[in-house]
């Protein structure tokens, strides 16, 4: 996945009560049975001893970009919560434990560069991600929270009943079981980011997929239609062109737009250039040639040039005129100075105009002074 590939994993270890910073105790399964399901009927089990909320959690292991994180992190050591690795390890490392509020300037650069080089290099290594699933004093279902383990956790106070790291697959029917009884804003949005983790897990795919149709809400068919775009699957193209060419929902139209740009093929290009050409809401036309040119840069460029000289709208031409000049993957410049010079429009001249000017290259100089000078 992008993230945009927007990965995650097990483990096992003697059942031990841990006094860990924050105060919050975290409990590990011990038990020789080693299916998820078994693990989460002793979690289940073992939450009867506490009266107020608790979490139960596991990991999964992905493939990931060695910069890639996800979670929360404080700049300031002060405000700073327990690192989730260290609560279940002991110790985890992490290149934010070099930083302190009483550091140098030299010591922040230091650190500055370091991250800079690991995001340089762009390396590949597995990662653990965490699952967390927070129960309330009633024993109901009131959040989830994914989380790489190098990120920070607030666990509010409450135990963690920890599982282990399980498989990919385990873990997605895991989140698919529970996902209708997870609260909406803080529970089903977060299992769909989640799930988009599993990417190489067809029951995940299928069923974000499922959730594209037949959310609850729109906020939720929303996420689940981001997360099928981030899957970058093929497969997924014809449910996502539907949602955009007849959806009843505007908002979500729009959201299929960006989500089809973000499967990276020519059969999303040549989709996103029809809808820009083709579709009858002025602004998913508009959003689909954005993104056209975002994605696919000088590709999306005859499109681009089609619309400016021959659509019937002037507003639209105008927008194509813009994003021509948002593409950094070539040179447009002379189409933009061929534009000012040569389009029948005054209106879309002057766009060019401006946007010409806003390059600072010095052909487009050249050309808006010799323009002046003709009046």
């Amino acid at each position: 996945m992008r993230c945009t590939s927007l990965s995650f994993l097990i483990f096992i270890i003697s059942a031990t009560l841990l006094a860990a910073q924050g105060n919050e105790p975290v409990i590990k399964y011990a038990g020789e049975d080693n299916r998820l399901q078994a693990r989460w009927e002793w979690a289940q089990v073992k939450s009867r001893q506490f009266e107020g909320g608790y979490w139960i959690g596991y990991s999964i292991r992905k493939q990931m970009r060695k910069n890639y994180y996800v979670g929360t992190f404080h700049s300031r050591r002060s405000d700073r919560l327990p690192i989730l690795g260290q609560l279940i390890y002991g110790t985890y490392s992490s290149i934010h434990d070099e930083e302190s509020d009483d550091m140098s300037v030299e010591d922040a650069a230091r650190i500055a560069l370091k991250l800079k080089e690991i995001d340089h290099e762009n390396k590949m290594m597995e990662k653990e991600a965490g699952m967390l699933i927070r129960f309330d004093r009633q024993r109901n279902m009131a959040e989830f929270r994914t989380m790489t383990l190098d990120m920070e956790v607030d666990l509010r106070h409450a135990p963690l009943l920890w599982l282990g790291k399980v498989t990919e697959g385990e873990s997605a029917e895991m989140i698919i079981s529970l996902f209708e009884r997870l609260p909406e804003d803080e529970g089903q949005e977060h299992a769909l980011m989640a799930l988009g983790f599993h990417e190489h897990t067809q029951a995940a795919a299928e069923f974000i997929a499922r959730i594209c149709d037949e959310g609850k809400t729109q906020d939720i068919r929303e996420k689940a239609i981001f997360w099928l775009g981030q899957l970058q699957d093929d497969r997924w193209l014809p449910k996502l062109i539907a949602i955009a060419e007849n959806d009843p929902d505007e908002t979500l139209r729009h959201k299929a737009v960006f989500a089809i740009s973000q499967i990276e093929s020519e059969k999303s290009i040549e989709t996103l250039s029809a809808l820009a050409r083709n579709d009858e809401d002025a602004e998913l036309r508009r959003k689909a040639l954005f993104w056209l040119a975002q994605e696919a840069q000088q590709k999306s460029v005859p499109t681009i040039v089609d619309i400016t000289y021959n659509d019937e709208s002037t507003e639209m031409q105008e927008y194509a005129v813009f994003v021509l000049a948002e593409i950094n993957d070539g040179d447009t410049i002379p189409l933009l100075i061929d534009i000012a010079k040569n389009h029948p429009n005054m209106e879309v001249r002057k766009k060019a105009i401006f946007w010409l000017g806003q390059s600072g290259d010095p052909r487009a100089i050249d050309t808006i002074t010799e323009i002046a000078q003709l009046k």
